[in-house]
């Protein structure tokens, strides 16, 4: 590993720039990035499904069509950090490895601690948003509709607030493995790091944030929209046949996860160059490691 030769230049980007170089990793790296969005996914979608089975086969007649869109959404929104972490450990081997293998990446998060879980599916509210959906009841109409229109969104902001202000939990996790409990008088604890981090970006990590949803929403419409016309061009029938469509729904809603993902991992590294210098510390770290190879 060549800590001084990256896949992408280490310089600070704009906004539009970090959407550029995402759409140019998308095309470098589409196979991988994509089989591991499908294993990350894959036990989401699953537990989605047996959330909304009810709904998509006895349902409230055509309301339960919007109802069921409107709860794929939410439960993608609240899983998808915890569903790409696959893609952020891949991009960050890919920065300096070039085309690491997808499969030693996926092998390397089953080694994941349970304070990962804790904090991707606790604290952000992952669980919780799932539990309260399973505790859905579509045959009261009245309980039904507040807990969809009402108190599931407001647990999902929630959740979102807190990957909105603390987003690089993942990368700090899995790429810098901060402990939580330092062991070694040079280490610095998980809450500190991620304090250094954060707290003087707050302003352009909100603004990011907005922007990024801005340009999720009408992705994951066209996505669904190409779907929908393929599927016309073929006969399928989706339009007639809701559970073909709602399939094409909840892929699109994680092909646009996965796209955001890569996004936020360009910022990360967008905001340890600002704020540490990462590219003169990288340089640095380089000639160290020429200096101990003789």
């Amino acid at each position: 590993m060549k800590l001084d030769q990256t896949f992408i230049s280490i310089r600070q980007r704009s906004v539009a720039e970090l959407f550029d170089l995402a759409l140019t990793i998308v095309r470098s790296h589409w196979k991988s990035l994509l089989i591991l969005l499908v294993l990350g996914s894959a036990p989401w979608i699953l537990i989605d499904y047996l959330l909304l089975f009810p709904m998509m086969h006895f349902g409230l007649g055509d309301n339960s069509r919007w109802a069921t869109s409107w709860l794929m959404m939410l439960l993608v929104v609240s899983q998808a950090q915890y569903g790409t972490s696959l893609i952020t450990l891949y991009l960050g081997d890919a920065m300096f490895v070039g085309h690491p293998d997808w499969k030693q990446v996926a092998l390397r998060s089953l080694r994941v601690s349970p304070l990962f879980i804790w904090l991707h599916g606790v604290l952000r509210l992952v669980f919780p948003v799932v539990a309260l959906t399973w505790m859905l009841d579509i045959e009261s109409p009245s309980d039904f509709g507040v807990l969809v229109g009402l108190f599931l969104p407001a647990l999902v902001a929630l959740g979102l607030a807190f990957r909105t202000f603390r987003p690089f939990v993942t990368e700090m996790m899995l790429l810098e493995k901060t402990p939580w409990r330092p062991k070694k008088e040079n280490e610095i604890s998980f809450a500190k790091r991620s304090k250094a981090l954060h707290s003087h970006a707050s302003s352009e990590l909100f603004g990011r944030f907005v922007l990024s949803c801005l340009f999720a929403a009408p992705l994951a419409i066209s996505i669904q929209s190409m779907f929908v016309q393929v599927d016309s061009l073929l006969n399928l029938s989706a339009g007639y046949e809701w559970t073909l469509a709602s399939y094409y729904w909840i892929v699109s809603l994680w092909l646009t996860a996965g796209f955001v993902a890569i996004f936020r991992f360009l910022s990360y590294i967008d905001i340890r160059i600002r704020q540490e210098g990462w590219a003169l510390e990288l340089k640095m770290k380089a000639e160290g490691q020429k200096f101990a190879m003789g």
